[in-house]
């Protein structure tokens, strides 16, 4: 069986979303075989969900911040990408 380590298709994505909307993450990998995606909110150990896309229904305060898809395939070393939930009419400056 021909085995390739995961890669990302695309770099972390920033979604904007006022309170009360509904977004969707994604964490989109070429691999072979299917990788294990687990998606977490930054300094949380909670397991938000184990799909490429990560759902957010209903959007509240503290959901805003940063979260990790850890993708490990056995074999390979794992790697990670952050996508950023931003409040709508925040300007974030480097």
């Amino acid at each position: 069986m021909f085995t390739d380590g995961p890669e990302f298709k695309s770099s972390g994505e920033d979604v904007a979303a006022d309170v009360g909307d509904s977004v969707k993450l994604s964490c989109l990998v070429d691999s072979n075989p299917q990788p294990t995606i687990v998606w977490r909110k930054k300094g949380q150990m909670r397991i938000l969900g184990s799909d490429p896309y990560l759902l957010l229904s209903g959007v509240r305060d503290e959901d805003f911040g940063t979260y990790v898809c850890t993708v490990t395939l056995s074999g390979f070393e794992e790697i990670l990408q952050d996508a950023q939930l931003i409040k709508k009419g925040l300007c974030l400056f480097s």
